[in-house]
């Protein structure tokens, strides 16, 4: 009997669809599922059929955090818990570095490194039932998973401390509200809407725009003028390919006309 994979990658259309699979442990990050995720995020690097990444979790819930079950096992639990960690931050990190946009697809429940993951996303697509919950505390740990630089980005440093320290459990309709979501669907049309979002990204300046998150993504990291810097780096870059040179020529030729 063969193993089933923990983290699922289906490509088409330009579209990378990866889906986290352990529905009956509602996708508790394990340390072989955080591996097989940095794998497959690194794989992504070198494709040349990739557009942008549709990121979901297999079952009702996206994802309810790190394996607590795996943590209680271990021998020694805080190497464990630390092996874990850099384990899922490796998958993190690449996918931050990838000019690539990301959709976050979530429902039911997510927890503790659940709310990071979703936040490794450009946009959140959530289901009704979706809750997000900071859970680190319940456990006694600080956050993971980037939680401490992607909330306070997302919704404002003093909410995000109340919302951690206070273990506050957020409805869908509050996270749409602060910003932590882009849209609310039904369930059943979580991963449907995400892919729709995917296919106008895909079919439009991918590279482009994928590099603009990039360099969003990469100023949580750096300085004003550290970020200027790379910005005009990048721009070069764009503007010397032959998708910005076509994009250009057309919007020069709309504007000759009066008509833009």
């Amino acid at each position: 009997m063969t193993t089933p994979e923990l983290v699922q990658l289906h490509v088409s259309d330009g579209i990378a669809h990866i889906t986290l699979n352990r529905p009956a442990s509602l996708n508790a990050i394990s340390l072989a599922l955080a591996l097989e995720f940095g794998d497959i995020v690194d794989s992504l690097a070198h494709r040349s059929d990739v557009r942008v990444i549709v990121l979901d979790g297999a079952g009702a819930h996206f994802c309810a955090g790190g394996d607590v079950m795996e943590m209680v096992a271990a021998h020694n639990r805080g190497a464990a818990i630390g092996e874990l960690a850099q384990a899922i931050h490796r998958g993190l990190i690449a996918l931050a570095a990838l000019p690539l946009v990301v959709i976050t697809a979530v429902r039911g429940s997510v927890r503790g490194a659940g709310v990071g993951l979703s936040l490794a996303g450009d946009i959140i697509v959530a289901g009704q039932s979706t809750t997000f919950r900071p859970a680190y505390s319940g456990v006694g740990l600080s956050p993971d998973c980037g939680l401490t630089a992607l909330l306070p980005a997302a919704i404002g440093l003093q909410r995000a401390l109340r919302i951690t320290v206070l273990d506050q459990v957020l409805t869908v309709g509050e996270a749409h509200t602060l910003g932590m979501v882009a849209e609310i669907v039904e369930d059943d049309q979580v991963t449907a809407r995400a892919r729709e979002i995917a296919q106008t990204i895909a079919s439009g300046p991918a590279q482009a725009l994928g590099e603009t998150r990039r360099l969003m993504r990469a100023s949580l990291g750096h300085t004003y003028v550290e970020g200027l810097d790379a910005e005009g780096l990048t721009i070069v870059d764009r503007g010397g390919s032959e998708e910005s040179r076509t994009r250009v020529e057309r919007f020069a030729a709309r504007s000759a006309t009066g008509n833009r």
